[in-house]
């Protein structure tokens, strides 16, 4: 009727814990260090927090909202 598709309008995002704890450990490296790109965000996540990630995959949690 309205043009939409039933799966978009019932459609549940699933959050992975995990990526919520990276995002939020990547937001408190970016806020105190706003000059820090991708690259060296990835590699203090790794010195600090113990998590290895790719600079690809830092990239992408840093653009993601």
């Amino acid at each position: 009727m309205l043009g939409l598709n039933r799966t978009t309008l019932y459609y549940k995002p699933v959050v992975d814990e995990k990526d919520i704890q990276i995002k939020a450990n990547i937001d408190k490296i970016y806020t105190a260090n706003p000059e820090l790109g991708h690259i060296k965000v990835a590699i203090y996540l790794e010195k600090e927090y113990g998590i290895t990630l790719d600079r690809r995959t830092a990239l992408k949690h840093m653009q993601e909202d």
